[in-house]
């Protein structure tokens, strides 16, 4: 009688000396866990090949096993079931998959995740939306706001002007940009407006201001050129350049007689007086050359005469030619006098 062979069976080779040992029609199927369970002790009850479940009840599969890898006993005459691999050339059999039939790795719908796991109910946060603002529209307004407000300094009104410049264009662009989608329409309608007002101010500043200065100018130039002349005047009125003028509007002068003697000693004592009235319009002080002239032109004798500050319509009188020559005396008394110069002050 031929022994079974020694050492530790080999699971993936048929035993017929095992009983019940019919083959498998897998011989290379690994055996089932049940084929290592220890034995069942002495007057115990016996078990099925699954561990807890009664002797003589069909064999169950562990609570929440699929069938699967490991769910056939050894030794039956069941063709053994493979889960894990499909026959050569076919498709897996969905009946036949690993647990809950789910792919390896797959979660399950029916389980709640752990704890601490994410929640999977959420999608992924994507990138966000582009942003409707004109900002454009906006930064055009404020800078057209800022060109009004300081178009009216001169000096700085040119810097305004490009602020009104530049807000003005921003404002167009804006309002381009409205027609893709961009809000803030208002925004740049008002930066337009008032973009343009912020020019217009300033190109209007600058001609009030050169209007203002050539009013200014001229009237400068005017008064100057009449202080000039009054100038001129006056010192026309203090050489005696102006003594025509004088006689003619501002001075009487009316000669009286000439008186004169001579003593033993040849002493001559004489004497004409003159009335100067001031015919003009504030105190003046005037100073008279008189000429003594002979019926042939030719001056006998010079003289000068001076008054106090005259007011208005008053009359002084003074004397002249109190000493002349004894040889001129008679002379004198034909002459005709003359004022040759008179200074106004």
């Amino acid at each position: 009688m031929t022994q079974p062979p020694a050492g530790s069976p080999d699971p993936y080779q048929h035993d017929p000396y095992q009983p019940g040992g019919s083959p498998s029609p897998d011989a290379y199927a690994p055996p089932s866990p049940d084929a290592y369970a220890p034995p069942a002790p002495s007057g115990a009850p016996e078990q099925s090949a699954a561990w807890g479940a009664p002797a003589g009840q069909p064999e169950q599969a562990p609570y929440g096993a699929a069938p699967g890898y490991g769910a056939q006993p050894y030794g039956t005459d069941a063709p053994a079931q493979q889960p894990y691999a499909a026959p050569y050339g076919g498709a897996p059999d969905p009946a036949q998959q690993g647990y809950g039939a789910q792919p390896y790795g797959a979660p399950d719908p029916t389980q709640q995740p752990p704890y601490g796991a994410p929640y999977g109910g959420y999608p992924g946060y994507g990138p966000p939306a582009p942003s409707s603002t004109n900002t454009l529209a906006i930064t055009g307004f404020v800078l057209a706001i800022v060109g009004l407000l300081g178009c009216w300094i001169p000096g700085l009104n040119i810097f305004a002007a490009i602020l009104g410049l530049a807000g003005l264009v921003l404002g167009i662009v804006g309002l381009l940009q409205v027609k893709n989608g961009k809000t803030g329409k208002g925004f740049a309608l008002s930066a337009i407006v008032v973009g343009a007002l912020a020019i217009v101010g300033t190109v209007l500043t600058y001609v009030l201001l050169v209007a203002w200065a050539d009013s200014v100018s001229t009237e400068y130039e005017q008064t100057l050129s009449e202080l000039e002349t009054e100038t001129q005047q006056d010192l026309d009125r203090m050489s005696g350049d102006a003594t025509d003028d004088i006689l003619a509007n501002d001075l009487g002068v009316e000669f009286g007689t000439f008186e004169g003697t001579a003593d033993e000693y040849g002493w001559v004592d004489s004497s004409l007086t003159v009335t100067l009235t001031n015919n003009a319009d504030e105190a003046m002080m005037y100073d008279l050359d008189v000429d003594a002239v002979a019926a042939d032109g030719t001056v006998i004798e010079s003289d000068f005469a001076f008054t106090e500050t005259l007011e208005p319509g008053a009359t002084e009188t003074v004397e002249i030619f109190d000493f002349i020559d004894a040889e001129n005396l008679e002379a004198m008394k034909t002459a005709t006098f003359e004022v040759t110069s008179v200074s106004q002050y």
